[in-house]
């Protein structure tokens, strides 16, 4: 049983690490704070996107020679009596933060290379090491 357990963790472990996925980041905008969807990947198409709309938001937002690194982000601009929510895509030298708005005022602002870490609930568990520990430690100990 101890030798399962260490194999199944090893195998837990270099299968969390061994794939390599892109970015993903919720991309929408919207009044709602539950803004979660769609949940796309990043790519430049997507970023080319979110970099327009936050330059219609903010015309004089420094954008870098376009890369192939990316990050999440969330701005939320109060307009009037309205909170709006931004949520994208965006490449990593764009500091979305910085700037002042066209219209309103940014109440507040957040970048993120996690997967979807520009949601209300970015913890994330990867369930197979969490298992893979837990059978270890049940092994190992009196449990």
């Amino acid at each position: 049983m101890r030798a399962l357990a260490i194999v199944l963790l090893c195998l837990a472990v270099t299968w969390n690490y061994g794939s390599v996925e892109a970015l993903r980041c919720i991309q929408c905008q919207s009044t709602n704070t539950t803004c979660e969807t769609p949940i796309l990947e990043c790519n430049n198409g997507t970023a080319d996107v979110s970099l327009e709309l936050l330059k219609i938001l903010k015309p004089d937002l420094a954008t870098k020679e376009k890369g192939d690194k990316f990050r999440c982000f969330e701005v939320d601009v109060k307009k009037d009596e309205n909170l709006v929510y931004i949520k994208g895509c965006i490449y990593d030298d764009v500091d979305v933060c910085t700037g002042e708005t066209k219209e309103g005022a940014q109440e507040y602002c957040h970048r993120c290379t996690d997967d979807v870490c520009n949601g209300a609930s970015a913890l994330a568990i990867n369930i197979s090491l969490l298992l893979g520990l837990v059978l270890a430690l049940r092994t190992y100990s009196k449990w």
